[in-house]
């Protein structure tokens, strides 16, 4: 729970010095948890969120995944 805070936290952070949508890739429980403790700016900005765990997988398998997200 203290990392889904962090991490939470962190994505505001970053929303106040970067421009764009925010797309967050998590396993299910960790996106309950992260939810809970969104700021206002993340979830203004937020367009989905892909419960799916994807720790291991290479860059280029994540950005399939978003290309393909929603056929």
């Amino acid at each position: 729970d203290r990392f889904a805070v962090r991490t939470a936290e962190t994505l505001d952070e970053i929303v106040g010095s970067q421009a764009g949508d925010i797309v967050v890739i998590a396993p299910p429980r960790m996106l309950g948890e992260l939810r809970r403790h969104y700021g206002r700016a993340v979830r203004e900005r937020l367009i989905t969120e892909i419960p799916k765990d994807m720790v291991g997988h290479e860059t280029a398998d994540i950005g399939r995944l978003l290309a393909n997200f929603g056929d």
